[in-house]
């Protein structure tokens, strides 16, 4: 119970190392077969296997670990697109796998989960690492743009058979009689035309809002991955100075002793003498 209270500081689940682990260890295990198993059937059912098996998980809910494995899979393709523009011999390889390991602490786990998906489509880690949302955006504009076009094309062509019928020559009252006949499956067409492009506005309306709703969540776990790596970066900093202290005093304390054994060497040496 303390575990799981302790799990989350200021709102925000701190995952430990050995969790991630974990987590990366089980999905590898459940995708190495079949890359196309990964978030499926779907991506709440998924994670909520994997906490069932795994004692270590059984706490986090499975929105936290498709949220971790966002953050994980975005490092991943970062370090990836960078190791593979300074591989061909801008810098030692050893410096590229330090820096790769730097950018992304779990890249060769990862790179078991995902490797497939990757040798099938090359263009696949190069798109993922574009910015999320300029790729919606873009795609919100294309929808509006469509649907733009449509009505354009239907205001023009009501328009058009508009002018048509005020420029038909009179006539006799049978042909006027025909041309509304012929005219009646046009009317039906338009006013399902008309009963139509309310729906697509509404699914327009609806997916601008998806768009805009996952804007927000990807824009809140990058806040909470940032105040992460913040918190891990004073941790470390922490860690560091205490060890140059213990350095310290373990020096003070080897000098102090030393100056004592030497002065009980010259007491000894005055008695002697």
């Amino acid at each position: 119970m303390e575990e799981k209270r302790g799990a989350r500081i200021n709102g925000t689940f701190r995952w430990r190392e050995q969790q991630t682990k974990d987590l990366l260890t089980i999905i590898a295990d459940k995708v190495k077969d079949n890359p196309d198993l990964f978030e499926k059937p779907t991506a709440k059912r998924f994670y909520e296997r994997i906490a069932e098996s795994a004692p270590n998980l059984k706490h986090i809910k499975w929105d936290i670990m498709r949220t971790k494995m966002r953050h994980l899979k975005t490092s991943f393709l970062s370090a990836l697109k960078w190791k593979d523009q300074h591989d061909a011999g801008l810098l030692e390889n050893g410096d590229v796998i330090e820096y790769t390991k730097r950018m992304c602490p779990f890249f060769d786990e990862l790179h078991a989960i995902f490797r497939e998906r990757i040798n099938m489509r090359p263009s696949f880690v190069f798109q993922s690492i574009e910015s999320v949302s300029s790729l919606e955006h873009n795609e919100a504009v294309h929808n509006e743009t469509e649907l733009s076009i449509e009505l354009v094309m239907d205001a023009t062509t009501s328009s058009t058979l508009a002018s048509a019928t005020d420029t038909l020559p009179q006539a006799s009252s049978e042909n006027v009689a025909d041309s509304s006949a012929t005219c009646k499956p046009t009317n039906v067409t338009t006013e399902k035309m008309s009963l139509k492009r309310p729906r697509d506005c509404l699914s327009s309306f609806a997916l601008l809002y998806e768009i805009q709703k996952n804007l927000l969540e990807l824009e809140k776990e990058k806040l909470d991955f940032e105040r992460e790596k913040e918190a891990n970066s004073f941790k470390l900093q922490k860690l560091r100075l205490e060890k140059e202290e213990r350095v310290e005093m373990e020096k003070i304390r080897l000098a102090h002793e030393r100056l004592k054994s030497l002065n009980s060497q010259n007491c000894q040496h005055v008695l002697y003498s």
